[in-house]
């Protein structure tokens, strides 16, 4: 049926198939990108305050803060 579709559009099917590949891989390439530049800038604040002598109380806070606010973002 989605073969069919895409014939009478006159789109063959091998072409829509690796368009919507490259845009699903291009997606999960910029989340995974995301994923690692928020990773890279929570170990630097972290490491960067328990260098200036913030607690490790302070920084556990900061870590339920960010959790909470990555746990709105991702719906």
């Amino acid at each position: 049926m989605f073969q069919f579709q895409l014939r009478k559009r006159g789109l063959p099917s091998f072409f829509s198939l690796t368009f919507h590949l490259v845009v699903v891989e291009g997606w999960l390439v910029r989340q995974e990108l995301l994923l690692v530049l928020r990773l890279k800038i929570f170990l630097y604040v972290r490491f960067s305050l328990v260098g200036l002598g913030v607690s490790d109380s302070n920084v556990n806070l900061m870590r339920r803060m960010d959790a909470s606010v990555s746990d709105e973002w991702n719906w």
